[in-house]
């Protein structure tokens, strides 16, 4: 089975990788603006979560996209756009999602903190739910 995960959001505010034939916008985080901020609005911990790839999914780049293969369970091939094959690059199994927003967020021109996060939750959530991912532990 081949699927498409989100990627990380550009100008337009949509996110830049399609996902199961349509395009995703993270309506999980509101984007309303009130004195508590973005992260109030984030699932518990979230930020603190350190998650690591699954060891026995491959990933490729070719072109502009990346291909991950999990062969567990029923084998699952995600495509992903160069942003999304980023931040599985970065899941490194001791960096916190807080960090790894900060760095994608530095490396994509004219994505905020709070686009980055947002997707994040997304792309995460996915990978996670398609065994391409797992949480590890959280920081602090």
């Amino acid at each position: 089975m081949t699927v498409r995960s989100p990627g990380i959001r550009g100008d337009g505010g949509d996110s830049l990788l399609p996902t199961l034939g349509h395009r995703i916008l993270c309506e999980s985080v509101s984007r309303s603006s009130d004195e508590h901020g973005e992260a109030a609005r984030l699932p518990g911990g979230f930020l603190d979560k350190v998650y690591r790839r699954n060891p026995n999914a491959s990933f490729t780049r070719f072109g502009d996209e990346g291909l991950i293969v999990v062969p567990d369970r029923t084998p699952v091939q995600l495509v992903v756009n160069e942003s999304g094959y980023r931040v599985f690059e970065l899941l490194d199994g001791t960096t916190g999602v807080g960090e790894l927003a900060r760095r994608v967020g530095s490396e994509y021109e004219g994505a905020s903190y709070e686009q980055v996060v947002a997707d994040l939750v997304e792309i995460l959530d996915d990978l996670e739910a398609k065994g391409a991912v797992e949480v590890v532990e959280a920081v602090g």
